[in-house]
């Protein structure tokens, strides 16, 4: 497989993403202005999906430096390898406050919009 077909399935791949993603935030809005309340199992797939589309995130990630590397080899020095590693702490940092905090933001968030 070629580059060229490696790139138009993931853009369409993304596109399809991006669609229903656009759709749901369209749906949250509505019920927003609508001033409903969001129901205890879709705000446990919301958690759900934010978990998925930060392991999505990390893959990407890792994807990209996997594929810069290997194409760069010259461009690996040692300021890239810590700047990398230094990347990869900073997420995990913020992954796991983010996890941890993320039931008091979304408790936050439904007392707001009461």
């Amino acid at each position: 497989m070629n580059y060229e077909e490696i790139i138009n399935i993931e853009k369409s791949h993304f596109s399809s993403i991006h669609s229903e993603f656009d759709k749901f935030i369209k749906l949250v809005k509505q019920k927003n202005c609508k001033k409903e309340q969001i129901h205890n199992d879709s705000l446990k797939k919301i958690i759900i999906l934010n978990k998925k589309m930060d392991e999505l995130y990390s893959e990407l990630n890792d994807l990209c430096y996997s594929l810069g590397k290997t194409t760069s080899k010259t461009n690996t020095s040692k300021t890239n390898t810590s700047k990398t590693n230094q990347e990869i702490k900073h997420y995990e940092k913020n992954h796991e406050t983010i996890k941890t905090f993320l039931p008091f933001i979304l408790y936050y968030r439904m007392l707001i919009d009461n």
